[in-house]
């Protein structure tokens, strides 16, 4: 059986990391059978989550999960798409993945860092867990800088992370999922992004930004129902 090994859950999030979230719904839509496994970071080969593991081989990261399932497990999570629904597909994931994320990492890591530390990393024994969660935040903090986004003033990051959400709402407008009536991959890249924007015990501008839009929040609703409402799904 396939083993999906991801950070546990927090912050009133399924998965409070974005990627593990993706990778599940990713695996739940699936219809494949699959367990869970939860651990720390540093379990990763890459020192991240999340992790497939099938068999003797050991698949990290959640773009190559999905790119492996399609391949190796015969998926067919868009298959009806036109190039140009590809297209939209994989620009929306970049917006995403590679920028609103950001803006979400600041809110907990530079914004809101004692509350993450508890929920993140509370198995973690104290006082090693204020250790280990230190060389965690300086290392994000200068990822953050490298990507660009950590130049920024708070105000301009949050600005730049709302005008995100809201080309996302307005992309979804009324549809059910991002290309109408039926689940596609993109709608597990923005449901995680977006789950871990609106559902997180932490408030701050880029939650207020999101909950401007009652769409947002009914589409969270109705792809956390779809992709993990089924039976047996996974384990």
């Amino acid at each position: 059986m396939l083993k999906l090994i991801v950070l546990p859950g927090a912050l009133g999030v399924r998965n409070a990391s974005a990627f593990c979230l993706k990778a599940e719904a990713l695996l739940a839509m699936s219809g494949l059978q699959y367990e869970i496994e939860y651990a720390l970071p540093n379990k990763g080969p890459r020192g991240k989550l999340p992790v497939l593991v099938d068999g003797g081989l050991v698949v990290p990261d959640s773009a190559h999960i999905q790119r492996y399932l399609e391949l190796r497990r015969g998926v067919d999570f868009d298959g009806a798409l036109t190039a140009l629904q590809r297209a939209d597909a994989h620009a929306y994931r970049r917006l995403a993945e590679e920028h609103l994320y950001w803006a979400i990492t600041y809110s907990r890591f530079v914004e809101h860092p004692d509350l993450t530390r508890e929920a993140l990393f509370a198995t973690v024994p104290w006082p090693l867990r204020r250790i280990v969660f230190s060389i965690v935040r300086s290392g994000i903090v200068a990822e953050m800088r490298g990507h660009g986004i950590g130049r920024h003033t708070r105000d301009e990051i949050f600005a730049m992370g709302a005008a995100d959400v809201e080309a996302i709402a307005t992309r979804l407008a009324d549809n059910r999922y991002f290309f109408g009536a039926r689940l596609t991959s993109i709608d597990a890249s923005l449901y995680a992004i977006i789950a871990n924007i609106i559902q997180p015990s932490i408030d701050g501008p880029l939650k207020a930004a999101a909950l401007r839009f009652p769409s947002l929040t009914s589409y969270v609703t109705r792809c956390e129902a779809s992709v993990f409402g089924g039976a047996a799904t996974g384990s």
